[in-house]
């Protein structure tokens, strides 16, 4: 089983920053390089909950919310249709941690199992996606 890591400061309040990657705010990410769309199964936010991203190619992948807590800014989900993404046994974690009150952490990790390409080699594709949605990220709470 391989891990991936992203981290960002950003000079924004996590609650600002938070506000994007909740597991419903994630929409206003829609048109970012990872993905042009996203539904979700319901409008609550409770665990078993899906949503479906839908990429810029390729079909749509989807995640099932596992564990959340806003009041520490924490989503993890698992994907349950892998779409294009050759993976399998993915769990994703987001957390927000403020540094101070104009600024803050960004981490997104996951656990995953490669499939026909190495760990390591899923690892630098994955992390080069996050690092750019990251990048997206902040030209919205920074600007």
């Amino acid at each position: 089983m391989g891990q991936a890591c992203v981290t960002a400061r950003y000079e924004a309040p996590a609650e600002k920053v938070w506000e994007y990657l909740t597991w419903f705010g994630v929409k206003k990410l829609t048109g970012s390089s990872l993905f042009k769309s996203v539904e979700f199964d319901g409008s609550e936010q409770k665990l078993g909950a899906v949503r479906t991203l839908h990429l810029h190619e390729g079909l749509p992948v989807s995640e099932r919310l596992i564990e959340f807590d806003d009041r520490d800014r924490l989503n993890v989900y698992r994907v349950i249709d892998a779409g294009p993404l050759q993976v399998i046994d993915y769990v994703g974690r987001i957390r927000v941690t403020p540094s101070g009150p104009d600024a803050c952490f960004v981490k997104i990790n996951c656990d995953f199992t490669a499939v026909g390409m190495t760990d390591a080699e899923w690892q630098v594709m994955w992390e080069t996606m996050e690092a750019q949605l990251l990048e997206d990220l902040r030209k919205l709470v920074e600007a």
